[in-house]
């Protein structure tokens, strides 16, 4: 009886045959050590030796010994090619996995593995990219992708405002933040700008409206209704801080209130679809209770314009891509 291999050649044979990880088929000391050494050294295998691999399910290895006692070439890229093809399908399983995919387009598995791999990298997705998973409805079904989106978004822009200290880019930062649930990190970037002393008004009064909606987001209302008030101050034709103003006080459970500051965001060129996906957002995140009490308010406001709380999960059009994927800035709009 020969002895055992070492734990070196085994593993060397193990990578030269592309064998996949079998428990203790495939271990050091096993049948299939032994085995694989005979084929190196042989290259070629008893009938003993044939039927143990066949039996064990690794037809590729049958097939590479049958093409190698034949023609005395060892097609060592077939083997290759089985192994490559796994882990290509456990990588794509893997980001299934992480970002709770549980159906993709036959089509699309490639573009979306594509763009995962971006995402995972930390690179920024093209224009394209955003487009493709927002018109297939991927960014709708499944949030965890467009919060991965949102979060390299937001490095890239915090990466930015560091190198530079441009305070716009810290504002931009800090919206992906906020788009990706992350609110204290909106705050720590721009807790590094002083806004009184910025000379643009217009800056003046987007610093403080983000600020404050991360106060919003963190339930701080009165610190949001402060910088809100504060951003209007210092730029009263922005539509941004009555906005926030409005939603604010929708949850703090004054509605006539709130619709007043919405009316004065649509007086200042607000878009009254935003100012109702706006409130979609409100009742979607309310408890049952909430929901309730304000589905009252709106119907008794306005029935039709309104009417989408009988049916919240559709949206204000019966769009749920449209009411969910919409992505409302209090903001300034994004640059570069």
């Amino acid at each position: 009886m020969s002895s055992p291999l070492s734990i070196e050649r085994h593993n060397q044979l193990i990578a030269k045959y592309f064998v996949p990880y079998m428990g203790d088929y495939s271990g050091v000391g096993s049948e299939l050590s032994s085995i694989l050494d005979r084929l190196d050294v042989n290259r070629a295998l008893s009938v003993e030796d044939k039927q143990w691999i066949r039996d064990k399910g690794m037809f590729d290895l049958c097939e590479f010994v049958r093409k190698l006692e034949e023609t005395g070439e060892a097609d060592f890229k077939m083997l290759r090619a089985k192994i490559e093809g796994q882990e290509k399908r456990n990588i794509r399983r893997k980001l299934w996995q992480k970002y709770d995919i549980y159906h993709v387009e036959v089509h699309h598995l490639y573009p979306m593995k594509k763009i995962l791999l971006k995402l995972e990298k930390g690179d920024r997705l093209s224009e394209k990219n955003v487009l493709w998973l927002s018109t297939n409805g991927y960014f709708f079904k499944y949030p965890g992708i467009k919060r991965k989106f949102h979060i390299n978004e937001a490095m890239w822009y915090r990466r930015f405002f560091e190198k530079d200290n441009d305070p716009w880019q810290a504002v931009n930062a800090s919206s992906h933040y906020r788009k990706a649930n992350l609110p204290t990190e909106a705050l720590k970037v721009l807790s590094k700008i002083e806004v009184t002393s910025q000379r643009n008004k217009h800056l003046k009064s987007a610093l403080c409206t983000t600020k404050g909606a991360c106060k919003r987001d963190l339930h701080q209302f009165d610190d949001a209704i402060q910088l809100a008030e504060s951003a209007l101050s210092f730029d009263p034709d922005s539509f941004h801080p009555c906005t926030l103003l409005g939603v604010v006080y929708y949850e703090k459970g004054n509605y006539s209130l709130g619709d007043e500051w919405f009316a004065e965001a649509v007086k200042r060129g607000a878009n009254i679809d935003d100012v109702d996906h706006e409130l979609h957002s409100i009742f979607m995140r309310a408890n049952k209770a909430k929901q309730e009490e304000l589905k009252g308010y709106l119907l008794s406001v306005d029935s039709v314009r309104y009417g989408w709380v009988n049916k919240p999960s559709r949206g204000k059009k019966g769009n749920g891509k449209t009411a969910h994927n919409r992505s409302i800035n209090f903001e300034n709009r994004d640059l570069g």
